[in-house]
């Protein structure tokens, strides 16, 4: 995994203390988890679709002084995020930048547009920099009662129907008339839910010469990347009425307390749609299975997470690439003896399966899927800081699939505990006994594959240079 950049913003996630939460819960007590809110790192948006992928039909740019704003007319639910990145390895030419950056505070940069006042992106070749961008604070009722009538620039680029199938569009109008949704934001959603049931697939095949992108998706492979379902959502919101347009970039990457910044690396690149919403601006979506959804939250404060039709993700195929031959390093034996311990630990049954049956269903979930946390971190696979449950099951998965492990086999045990531990975060019925006896036997299933992992990696000899 090759680093891209690191990202420090103004609105750090907390850092609790997992041992203290896990005591706290031990005794009786609820632990209240905190949200991170999901943010992806945009660095260019496009609006004209080709049957192929996306372009920008017309651009200007235009110069701008350091800590300069060049737009001032933001809507009224806006908040600021400063975000100060660090390039490694070359810069692209282009800055990152939260929703809608304003300014560049640390230099001179040039604003990429379509009309000096749609953005495509930020021009900046700098290795550090920081950008102030505005981010929606709207609510989930805002959303809902977002109908007035999209400016003129919006209507005339971001409905466009040009290069659309009409397959396509009756899939769109079928989809949102079966959902019964009336709303853009309803709209929205619909769709995003349709296409989350799709395979999650990178390696499928690109489309033969001629074949349109999205109707080669939907009605030939059923499977794809984020490219694929992204452009599906666009062309599909627009034939139903809905403002969109695709945006690229990065995902959130992991964070690193130790840092304090976001790492963000080659493997999160992405692509995403955004919806236009009147008084509020544009508003990310999420119909690719591999990464969750946006939780948004009503006019209380409370995130909520609307339901999505949801297909299992299944895990993609990844080569191996040929070992060279191994030289056993001088310290070998240091090594083993360190396993060994470890070993024993991984091994010997933890106190709470020692003790489940003196022990609520909540008690057993949280342990099992601390004790996987805690065993995967020792694997080098531990979850990042603003991972949500659902994306940390799906990258274990994954990373056990690169290690040669029986991915078919481990994935049901992985998801047993992962979905147990989200219906007890989230769900007001919590979770049943039945729960907690599926958690407890993925755990004693998972420890012996990962503790092999872990021999495997620590006595993995030096390589001969």
């Amino acid at each position: 995994r090759t680093d891209v950049f690191t990202v420090r913003i103004s609105d750090p996630p907390p850092i609790l203390d997992s041992y203290y939460e896990e005591e706290m819960l031990r005794m009786g007590y609820e632990v209240e988890l905190p949200e991170v809110p999901k943010r992806y790192w945009r660095e260019r948006t496009y609006d004209a679709y080709t049957g192929r992928g996306w372009e920008n039909d017309a651009q200007q740019a235009d110069d701008w002084a350091a800590e300069t704003a060049w737009k001032e007319d933001l809507p009224e639910t806006t908040e600021f995020l400063t975000q100060t990145y660090t390039i490694i390895g070359d810069p692209s030419g282009l800055a990152f930048g939260v929703n809608e950056p304003v300014r560049v505070d640390s230099a001179p940069y040039t604003v990429i547009s379509r009309d000096g006042r749609d953005l495509i992106a930020l021009g900046l070749a700098e290795q550090q920099y920081t950008v102030v961008s505005r981010v929606p604070d709207a609510a989930i009722e805002d959303l809902l009662e977002a109908e007035g009538e999209y400016p003129a620039w919006v209507a005339e680029r971001y409905l466009s129907l040009e290069n659309v199938p009409e397959a396509v569009q009756r899939t769109a109008e079928e989809v949102v008339a079966e959902a019964g949704a009336v709303s853009r934001y309803d709209k929205a959603l619909a769709i995003e839910a349709y296409l989350r049931q799709f395979e999650y697939d990178l390696e499928v095949p690109p489309p033969p010469a001629g074949a349109d992108l999205v109707e080669y998706f939907m009605f030939e492979t059923g499977a794809g990347f984020c490219d694929y379902s992204a452009s599906a959502m666009v062309v599909m919101l627009r034939s139903v009425g809905v403002a969109a347009r695709y945006a690229s970039g990065y995902n959130m990457g992991y964070y690193d307390e130790i840092r304090g910044a976001w790492v963000v690396q080659e493997v999160n690149a992405h692509a995403w749609p955004e919806v236009y919403f009147p008084e509020h601006g544009w508003i990310e979506f999420e119909p690719t299975p591999a990464q969750a959804t946006f939780a948004r939250s009503n006019r209380q404060g409370v995130p909520i997470q609307r339901p999505t039709l949801r297909a299992p993700l299944p895990i993609p195929t990844v080569a191996q690439a040929p070992e060279e031959e191994p030289v056993l390093s001088p310290t070998w034996w240091v090594t083993v003896l360190v396993v060994l311990g470890i070993v024993f630990l991984i091994l010997r049954p933890p106190r709470f399966l020692q003790s489940r049956r003196r022990r609520a269903p909540a008690q057993v979930v949280w342990s099992a899927y601390r004790g996987l946390l805690r065993q995967a971190h020792w694997v080098g696979l531990g979850p990042a800081a603003g991972q949500t449950p659902h994306e940390y099951m799906q990258y274990l998965k994954l990373e056990l699939a690169r290690a040669n492990h029986d991915a078919t086999a481990l994935g049901p045990e992985i998801d047993a505990i992962g979905n147990a531990y989200q219906r007890l975060r989230y769900s007001p019925a919590g979770v049943s006994h039945d729960d907690g006896d599926r958690a407890e036997r993925a755990y004693q299933r998972l420890r012996r594959p990962l503790w092999r992992l872990l021999v495997s990696r620590t006595l993995r000899p030096n390589r001969a240079t």
